[in-house]
């Protein structure tokens, strides 16, 4: 509705720029609130960002986090079929099966 008001950038580069400057107000910000309230700046502006694209913002989360269940999924059938216990690799030995979960090659 704002957008509607003429409440709105004038191109993309000024959404980006945002999204840049958000994220160094995070960076900055020194207290869980003050990270909490900046981290939500964020997500305003991604969602400005996905609006600005013609991207429904929830439908891309959606996906994304059914994206990573997929994945998670097949690490941790990988891990029960050959007896692995996850948390007991080292951060590579989880890196190399994350990009394996990636494909059905795992």
């Amino acid at each position: 509705k704002a957008a509607s008001y003429g409440l709105d950038w004038k191109d993309i580069d000024g959404v980006m720029e945002k999204l840049q400057e958000e994220i160094l107000e995070y960076k900055k910000a020194d207290t869980k609130t003050s990270k909490q309230e900046e981290l939500g700046d964020i997500f305003f502006t991604l969602v400005n960002f996905a609006r600005w694209i013609d991207i429904d913002s929830e439908i891309a989360l959606q996906e994304s986090t059914s994206k990573f269940i997929t994945r998670f999924k097949r690490i941790e059938n990988y891990c029960t079929r050959t007896e692995t216990k996850f948390n007991e690799l080292s951060f590579e030995e989880k890196e190399n099966l994350w990009e394996k979960s990636k494909s059905t090659k795992i």
